[in-house]
């Protein structure tokens, strides 16, 4: 006695292809690790009116001893920023 082997159904009820179970598993990984690429750390940053930056420290606070100063910029605020500089996202 052989088994037959029914098709994969979607939620209605209606039979899908295992071309087409893949095809939708692929998209949803794709766009899952898209996704993960730009989640939350690229975010849109802000611009230095926004974040009041300035080109000199604030007393002994300076975007060089910042934690989102990294590699000669900001994460946090958008252009050229100076290690010198300073804004109101300061975090030590």
């Amino acid at each position: 006695m052989t088994k037959s082997v029914q098709p994969a159904t979607a939620v209605l009820g209606a039979p899908v292809s295992r071309r087409k179970l893949l095809r939708a598993t692929a998209v949803a990984a794709a766009a899952m690790a898209g996704f993960v690429a730009t989640g939350p750390a690229q975010a849109a940053k802000k611009s230095k009116a926004a974040a009041g930056y300035q080109a000199k420290p604030k007393g002994s606070q300076r975007c060089g001893g910042c934690n989102h100063f990294s590699g000669g910029s900001c994460e946090i605020v958008s252009g050229g920023i100076s290690a010198n500089g300073w804004c109101k996202f300061f975090t030590g």
